[in-house]
C-alpha cells in the first residue's frame, strides 16, 4: 500500500503577510498602470509627431527614448517585483503540496493558485529525505528535503506544520528503507555541487569556476541592455547637437552606457576561478588572456554568522576569515556544506564544519531559558510570577 500526504498553508502569521502583500499589490497594480499609460502615450507622440499632454511641441527622439528605455527597466523590475509577491500571497492563501509513493516512484504535486506542477523521484535515485534546520540559532524546522544520489537536493515541501513535515519524514525513511541519520551534503563529497563547473584543462591544474551556462545567460541579457542604451545614447546625442539642454542626459547616459558595457565585457571576457592544487586553492583573476593571483587557501571552514535582522548566513572561507569567501549564501548550509567536502576530497586541504548541529543548538537554547528562569526567580515577585506562566505555558505545550 502506498503512503499520500497532504501540506497546506499553515499559521496565524500567514494572514498578517497577506494583508500586507494585498495592500502593496493595489500599489503595484496602481504604479504599473500609470508607467504603462506613460510608455504609451510617449510611442504615440513619437510616432504620429503629436505634442505630449500638457506641451504644444512633439516629443524630441533622443531625450523621449532615454526615458523610455529607463521606464521599460524600471517596469521590467517592477513587474518581476509584483509576480514574485503574488505568488508569495498564493503560497499564503492558496497552495497545497501532496507527496504521493507508490509502486517505487515518489510523485510530487504542487497547486500555486490555479496553477499545477508535478514531479517524480524514482526510489533507486533517493539517498536521504529530512527535515532540514530553520534559520537562525533556533532549532526550528524547515522544509522537507530529498537528496538524490547524484548530491542534487529536492525541496519537497515548506507546507503545513513543522510535526506533518517530520512525521512525512520518517515515514518516507521507513517505506524507502533508508538510513536513519540525515546525511544531506554530507555523502557526496565526490559530487560537485550545482552551480559550479570543473574545468580540466590538457595542461596545468584544474580551474573550478561558477556555472558557465548560467554566466552566458547573464552576459547575453546584460549585452542585450548595453546595445540598447548604446542606441538611445546615440539619439540623444545626437540631439544634444542642436538642443544645449539635453546635454545632461547625455553624459548621465553616457556614464550608464559606460558601465553596463563594462559590466557585459567582464561576463564576456573575465572571470573569478580558483585553482585546484594538491594541498591548496589559489584565487585568480582573468580577463581574456591575462592571469593575476590573488589569494591562496590551505584550509577551508564553514561558519555561520547571524546579521543583524537575524538571518543566518553560511560562509565557506579561510579558518582565520582572511581574503574572498568561496561562497556565502543565506539560510541554508547545504551548498557550501557540500562545495567544502568536495574541495576537501579533490584537494586534500582540511575542511571543518563548524555550524552548530541540531543538539548543539537545542543545548544552547536550554541553557537560555534556564538562564532566563534564574533571572526571574531573583527578580522579585513580578517575576516570580512570569516565571510561573512560563512554566505553566511549558506545561501546556508538553
Amino acid at each position: 500500500m502506498g503512503l499520500s500526504f497532504r501540506f497546506r498553508p499553515c499559521g496565524a502569521g500567514r494572514y498578517a503577510e497577506a494583508a500586507f502583500l494585498g495592500v502593496w499589490l493595489v500599489g503595484w497594480l496602481l504604479a504599473e498602470t500609470i508607467v504603462l499609460g506613460l510608455l504609451g502615450a510617449g510611442a504615440r507622440s513619437l510616432l504620429l509627431g503629436l505634442p505630449l499632454a500638457g506641451s504644444s511641441l512633439p516629443a524630441s527622439p533622443g531625450p523621449a527614448l532615454a526615458i523610455g528605455g529607463f521606464l521599460v527597466v524600471w517596469l521590467s523590475l517592477w513587474t518581476v517585483g509584483g509576480v514574485l509577491a503574488l505568488r508569495q500571497l498564493l503560497r499564503c492563501l492558496w497552495a497545497e503540496d501532496r507527496l504521493s509513493l507508490e509502486d517505487g516512484t515518489l510523485s510530487l504535486s504542487r497547486r500555486l493558485g490555479p496553477f499545477r506542477t508535478r514531479q517524480r523521484l524514482a526510489d533507486r535515485t533517493i539517498r536521504q529525505v529530512m527535515v532540514r534546520s530553520g534559520r537562525g540559532a533556533a532549532p526550528a524546522l524547515g522544509p522537507l528535503v530529498a537528496e538524490r544520489r547524484d548530491g542534487q537536493v529536492v525541496t519537497l515541501t515548506d507546507l503545513g506544520t513543522p510535526q506533518q513535515r517530520a512525521e512525512a519524514a520518517a515515514a518516507l525513511q521507513v517505506a524507502l528503507a533508508l538510513p536513519d541519520v540525515p546525511t544531506v551534503g554530507r555523502a557526496s563529497a565526490g559530487a560537485l555541487p550545482r552551480g559550479w563547473d570543473c574545468l580540466e584543462p590538457s595542461f596545468g591544474s584544474a580551474l573550478l569556476v561558477p556555472e558557465r551556462r548560467r554566466r552566458r545567460r547573464q552576459a547575453v541579457a546584460i549585452s542585450a541592455i548595453a546595445l540598447t542604451l548604446a542606441a538611445i545614447l546615440a539619439l540623444t546625442l545626437q540631439q544634444a547637437r542642436f538642443e544645449p539642454s539635453v546635454w545632461p542626459l547625455g553624459l548621465m547616459l553616457l556614464a550608464l552606457t559606460l558601465g553596463v558595457a563594462w559590466a557585459s565585457a567582464w561576463l564576456w571576457l573575465g572571470r573569478l576561478e580558483w585553482r585546484l592544487e594538491a594541498r591548496r586553492l589559489v584565487l585568480q583573476r582573468r580577463f581574456g588572456s591575462g592571469l593575476r593571483e590573488l589569494a591562496e587557501l590551505r584550509a577551508l571552514q564553514l561558519r555561520e554568522h547571524l546579521d543583524s535582522d537575524g538571518d543566518a548566513w553560511y560562509i565557506l572561507a579561510s579558518p582565520d576569515g582572511a581574503g574572498r569567501p568561496i561562497l556565502q549564501v543565506m539560510g541554508d548550509p547545504q551548498e557550501p556544506r557540500a562545495l567544502g567536502q568536495w574541495l576537501a576530497h579533490r584537494t586534500g586541504i582540511p575542511f571543518e564544519d563548524a555550524v552548530p548541529s541540531a543538539d548543539e543548538r537545542l543545548a544552547a537554547r536550554q541553557q537560555e531559558l534556564e538562564r532566563l528562569r534564574r533571572q526571574l526567580a531573583g527578580s522579585g515577585r513580578w517575576g516570580r510570577l512570569a516565571l510561573r506562566l512560563l512554566e505553566g505555558m511549558e506545561r501546556r505545550g508538553g
